[in-house]
């Protein structure tokens, strides 16, 4: 009878382990899979473990070598192993482990149907030293992945739960015999660098005994292996794999783990040396050290199930030396000055590299041309210019004047974002406590963190009983204290949130719809494309030829509210909810931001709860349409307007007497048109942002159109029979001609270079014509678009005006590249247009995005005229 071949060697060091062998062998003999040959090296044991193998053997059918591994260690061990299997798939199984029964059959199964893996590895459950469960491990619950950041950062790895081709070993060369320990580690990175490809079994694959015998007793050995090869590889990684700022933070984790392991196995004064020295390594600020030490500690304490959570940490001696130290560095006036000097290299380095338009001198002027279209955070910007200027041309920072403006400034920032963005609101916070390190501004921190990160608020309160108090800034605060607290979430290193329309995991499933074509441009670095054509895979969803009327739903004394535009500086709607009288919800007639396209795998589930103002009863019907964003001119046009349209016919006769509360804005032009083309006159319009949460006698609320950015079938035919009763010919624009859309100066993601952009434009011979939409009446607006048959857009200059192109015609978007969000994705697939999406080669300098803009999404669109003169002759060719 022939030899079986095996699918799976499986390699299992041991030394002096007769106590645990038994249950590790009988794991080995349960599997699923019977192809497999076991590879057991014999690390210089004197006990019974040789003889126990042995005669374990004898009672396999598979076939069991025994191997001499010379006391070299457990590294040189499990390479001997490896090095003699006749498998294509090695498995490891340390001897005091046991394994689940399908472990092997599920890992060889990944492999085997992708040859593209090097390996998969499982989760695990630790047990005590009786097999007594502790704790269930699962790292990629923690964002764990085999990316070579995931890597460095999670450095999740156990050898029992691990499976590997043979061939990748070979490559690499296994495990490093001159590490007594971090050797699974130094392999893991070591596979991340050279761009391995691995895969998480998401099921416990073994049991990990925790016991007082193993190679883990060794603490401060432990300790020193793991930041030598953490450091070893990360001088391997080039800075544009991982950027220096990242490595520092790799280096930081892995000291903050390190501690917390000297601090649970009673070593304090290494905890203390390494919780100090991870302190100066971090790259964050202050207030995010401490917290991320103290929640560092309490999820590694949970993931071993390990008794006594924060209070046992911060009550430790270890921990209350570093707080001290902690404490009364932040109030050491030379650290003040060196991090404002390091704030004003860094914004000088960054004016440097940067354009002229991003000079002091500069914005002062842009902000004078803007002062038309002002928003709530003018006189905060004004303010932040000034100080920049007087900073720049000081010769000396002093913490107690310029230090003490600029944490005003960002307090300022974070009252802005209080009532409607917590994390860009604790965010500024964190900013303001590295210039102001007081007590009212760490306990502020504490609060609104304390329900997502509970062991690291703890942290933040008790440092905050060692600062001093600060009544100065108890009015600018003020606004702070309404936000709340940030909502808890998944055991994760970083919560998996929908971060709204540009968030990635939803735009890269969005994308999937589309090919991407780059063309050659100039200006284009690092080859990557600046230029790329989008051409829609397969056909564009189906749209009914026809419909029936939107559907409306009627609520005898029904409830609606949104979230009071006037809670955040911009005056848009971020919530909108729908209640029966009863008090049950209308989640098919809600929305609040974060929301995501279509497919999100995360999105938000909770539902805007009533807002603290005056609630108004009103009698009589009353038709309450309500959309996200629907003061912009994008939502309105293409949800807002058409869902309201749709719901005025669906009514038929009532339509004429019936009021109408709605968010879509009161200036001259919209009531203009709600007159005009409804016959919606004022006397009858009940605006949202004066009554934000209303009771009617009878509340009438229509269905949405469809998904949240896109255009319905129902709502483009709606708009193009309204505003475009009679679509003109493409030639009225002439063949060659670029239709430029431009738009009124703003803080609000202005566009910046424009005049010299269109100059340079026409000075190469290209035929431009520019058109500033919001001037004219939405139909001649309708009209120029669908007479067009080449445009060009700035990314918020009226680009839901493409709802009215003619199919076929040809757009190129102009975008910055912190911020590329798929409306025109979006617009294109639905209208048959030939979409280009052109980035722009300049974001704001890093030290000025958080001073003068709330986010990516507001930051300038900085125009190259090189660059989108090439797009332009590229298209055309």
């Amino acid at each position: 009878m022939a030899a079986m071949m095996p699918r799976v060697s499986v390699v299992m060091p041991f030394r002096n382990a007769a106590r645990w062998l038994s249950e590790a062998l009988a794991s080995l003999a349960r599997q699923t899979l019977p192809e497999w040959e076991l590879l057991a090296v014999d690390d210089a044991s004197d006990d019974e473990s040789r003889r126990l193998v042995e005669a374990w053997s004898r009672r396999q059918r598979q076939p069991v070598r025994l191997i001499n591994g010379g006391g070299a260690g457990v590294s040189a061990a499990r390479n001997r192993g490896w090095q003699q299997a006749a498998a294509p798939l090695v498995a490891f199984l340390d001897a005091d482990d046991r394994m689940g029964p399908q472990r092997l059959e599920q890992q060889a199964g990944l492999l085997e149907a992708e040859p593209g893996l090097a390996h998969v590895m499982g989760g695990w459950q630790r047990v005590d030293a009786g097999g007594r469960p502790l704790a269930r491990v699962a790292p990629w619950e923690e964002g764990a992945d085999f990316s070579l950041r995931g890597s460095f950062q999670h450095k999740a790895v156990l050898p029992s739960a691990w499976m590997l081709r043979r061939s990748v070993l070979e490559a690499l060369g296994g495990f490093d015999p001159a590490l007594a320990h971090a050797e699974d580690v130094d392999l893991l990175l070591r596979l991340a660098r050279a761009g391995h490809a691995g895969r998480w079994l998401r099921a416990s694959v073994c049991d990990y005994r925790v016991h007082g015998e193993g190679a883990s007793r060794d603490v401060a050995g432990q300790c020193e292996s793991l930041l030598f090869v953490v450091n070893r590889q990360l001088q391997a990684v080039p800075d544009r794999r991982l950027p220096a700022r990242e490595k520092r933070g790799i280096q930081h984790g892995s000291r903050a783990w390190t501690a917390w392991l000297a601090w649970r196995k009673q070593q304090p004064e290494l905890a203390f040396n390494l919780w100090r020295t991870a302190w100066g390594l971090s790259p964050y600020g202050a207030a995010s050290t401490v917290l991320h030490l103290a929640e560092n500690a309490a999820r590694s304490d949970r993931r071993v199930g390990a008794a006594g959570g924060a209070a046992a940490l911060l009550g430790s001696a270890p921990w209350q030396a570093l707080e001290a130290t902690v404490a009364q560095e932040l109030q050491r006036p030379a650290r003040a000055r060196q991090r404002l000097r390091g704030l004003r290299d860094g914004l000088r380095r960054d004016l440097a590299a940067g354009s002229e338009l991003w000079q002091p001198d500069a914005l002062a002027a842009w902000a004078a041309r803007a002062s038309g279209d002002l928003d709530r955070l003018d006189g905060l910007r004004q303010a932040v210019i000034s100080w920049l200027q007087a900073a720049l041309a000081a010769t000396t920072l002093e913490p107690t004047r310029e230090g003490r403006r600029l944490g005003e400034l960002l307090i300022g920032w974070a009252g802005a974002f209080s009532r409607h963005d917590t994390a860009s609101c604790v965010a500024r916070l964190a900013d303001a406590f590295e210039l102001i390190p007081c007590r009212e501004l760490a306990g502020l921190l504490a609060r609104l963190q304390e329900r997502r990160y509970p062991g690291g608020a703890a942290a933040l309160a008790a440092l905050a009983a060692r600062l001093p108090e600060e009544p100065g800034l108890a009015s600018a605060l003020a606004p702070c204290r309404q936000a709340d607290p940030l909502p808890s979430s998944p055991d994760r290193a970083e919560p998996i949130r929908c971060q709204g329309p540009w968030c990635p995991p939803c735009v890269g499933e969005l994308e999937q719809a589309w090919r991407r074509q780059p063309l050659a441009v100039a200006g284009g670095a690092g080859g990557s494309p600046v230029l790329e054509r989008w051409h829609a895979r397969g056909e564009p969803e189906g749209e009914p030829a026809s419909e029936g009327p939107l559907p409306l739903t009627r609520l005898a004394g029904g409830h609606i509210w949104l979230r009071p535009p006037a809670w955040n500086p911009w005056g848009h709607t971020h919530a909108v909810a729908v209640m029966e009288a009863g008090g049950q919800r209308r989640p098919e007639l809600s929305r609040r931001y974060p929301l995501g396209w279509p497919g999100c795998r995360a999105p938000a589930s909770e539902l805007e709860p009533p807002p603290a103002v005056a609630l108004q009863p009103l009698r009589g019907p009353v038709l309450a349409v309500a959309d996200l964003s629907a003061e912009t001119h994008y939502h309105r046009l293409l949800e807002w307007l058409p869902r309201l349209g749709l719901a005025l016919e669906a009514l038929g006769s009532e339509r004429h007497t019936v009021r109408v509360w709605h968010n879509g804005g009161r200036g001259s032009e919209l009531s203009a048109l709600l007159e005009r083309c409804l016959g919606l006159g004022p006397e009858r319009q009940i605006h949202a942002a004066e009554y934000p949460w209303i009771r009617a006698e009878e509340l009438i609320v229509p269905g949405f159109c469809g998904p949240y950015g896109q255009p319905s079938a129902a709502g483009r035919r709606w708009l193009r029979r309204t505003l475009l009763p009679d679509p003109p010919g493409q030639a009225a624009d002439g063949a060659g001609r670029w239709l430029w859309l431009s738009r009124a100066p703003s803080w609000r993601r202005p566009i910046w270079n424009e005049p010299a952009c269109l100059a340079a434009l026409a000075a190469r011979g290209l035929e431009i014509e520019a058109l500033r939409p919001d001037g004219l009446p939405l139909e001649e607006q309708a009209r120029r678009l669908a007479g067009a048959r080449r445009l060009c857009i700035p990314h918020g200059a009226a680009l839901a005006n493409l709802v009215f192109a003619a199919p076929g015609s040809t757009v190129l978007e102009l975008l910055q590249p912190g911020y590329t969000p798929p409306f025109s994705l979006l617009l294109s697939r639905r209208g048959g247009l030939d979409l280009a999406r052109c980035l722009q080669p300049e974001r704001a300098p890093r030290a000025l995005r958080s001073l003068l803009f709330e986010s990516a999404v507001t930051e300038p669109i900085v125009l190259d005229p090189e660059r989108i003169g090439a797009a332009m002759e590229a298209l055309a060719a």
